[in-house]
């Protein structure tokens, strides 16, 4: 669009204003490609999230079937629309939660088991029938025996596997004191 020496000022009106739209139109697909790229990395940041989740010991103790799963059917590019973007988005993000949430029940629930076992292990050294046999080794793994909580399930697992061979130690050892 030109102006020219000859226009009407009408003219000059009707192509200034084209100018402005074409302005706001750009701008528009400005802030459009903006919004896109933006959707296109919180796209990517809670992929890989996903991705390097999924690799966790955790993660693979609970079962990523469902996890992956969602990384396979939300796949977008920078040729996606933002609608496509910011569904496959919000079911990354769902899938991350979920997860999370299997490995935080597996974790509460593999600590509290070990806590159980624990007491169970406290209990039998501190009976009266454990009274006349060596629970040196007992005592020692009771003492120190413990969870943090930045134990991955496996860890807490063994943990528990540990007091179990205690309890079963200590067991056996009563149960021959007994036969005596």
């Amino acid at each position: 669009t030109y102006i020219l020496e000859r226009d009407t000022i009408k003219q000059i009106k009707e192509k200034t204003e084209a100018i402005k739209k074409a302005i706001s139109s750009l701008n528009k697909k400005i802030e459009d490609v903006k919004a896109l790229k933006n959707e296109l990395q919180k796209f990517n940041d809670i992929k890989v999230a996903l991705e390097q989740l999924i690799k966790t010991d955790d993660a693979k103790e609970v079962g990523t079937e469902d996890a992956s799963k969602a990384l396979n059917n939300n796949k977008v590019n920078e040729n996606s629309t933002l609608e496509e973007i910011t569904k496959a988005t919000k079911a990354l993000q769902e899938a991350k939660a979920a997860l999370e949430l299997k490995i935080s029940k597996a974790q509460e629930k593999a600590k509290q088991e070990f806590e159980t076992k624990k007491e169970q292990l406290k209990t039998l050294i501190g009976s009266s029938d454990a009274n006349n046999v060596d629970k040196n080794n007992e005592l020692s793994i009771f003492g120190n025996t413990n969870i943090t909580n930045s134990d991955s399930i496996k860890q807490i697992k063994e943990k528990i596997t540990k007091i179990q061979d205690a309890l079963e130690s200590l067991t056996n050892k009563i149960s021959k004191q007994k036969e005596q």
